[in-house]
């Protein structure tokens, strides 16, 4: 997801905080950007809900609409709900992966190890961030990446969430167990988003 706004103005026009950089900067400026931020009311429509709610899942997986709309074709041929499906789907992303294993700051850093050709899964380089993991696989990085002084220290407290498995000597990771929907750290109610879809 490419925007010429700053992340900190988006995340106070959202409402949320995907990485501790956000957080600190909602935390000091709640209200939405613009002069008026702090004043603005009226009932929403329902489509300007869905759309707001599109914006949201876009921006925490920071991806395309393009992308977006992909893995939304992906859930909705799941037997399974499609909301929470197309959520889970999003978090299988490579990106996505590294960045919940807390050992890089946000998943434009995730994905840039990855097209700068550092990461493999399975012993295999993988040049795609969009690349969907599979349980039980496993990230490692190059000798090069290794070296790189924010992913030793990401590597030496990581923020983990329950599903990601972080070895420390070795500096790998591991998605576990699928997790579920109310494990994987996205604000949205996605249910809004398949309706902006199905319109």
């Amino acid at each position: 997801m490419k925007s010429s706004q700053p992340v900190g103005k988006i995340a106070r026009r959202l409402g949320v905080t995907p990485t501790q950089k956000t957080i600190k900067i909602v935390s000091r400026r709640p209200n939405p950007p613009g002069e008026h931020g702090a004043r603005r009311f009226g009932k929403k429509s329902v489509f300007k809900e869905q759309l707001l709610e599109k914006q949201k899942l876009r921006f925490q997986f920071m991806i395309s609409e393009k992308a977006l709309r992909r893995a939304y074709d992906k859930a909705k041929k799941s037997k399974e709900n499609t909301g929470e499906t197309l959520v889970k789907i999003l978090d299988r992303r490579l990106d996505a992966s590294i960045f919940r294993s807390g050992i890089v700051r946000s998943i434009p850093a995730a994905r840039q190890l990855v097209s700068h050709h550092h990461v493999y899964v399975n012993g295999r380089r993988v040049k795609s961030p969009s690349f969907m993991l599979g349980d039980a696989d496993v990230i490692s990085f190059s000798d090069k990446a290794k070296g790189f002084a924010f992913l030793q220290e990401g590597f030496e407290d990581p923020i983990s969430v329950d599903y990601m498995e972080v070895n420390k000597e070795e500096k790998t990771i591991r998605r576990l167990v699928p997790p579920e929907r109310s494990q994987i750290p996205v604000e949205c109610r996605e249910q809004l988003v398949v309706e902006l879809y199905s319109r």
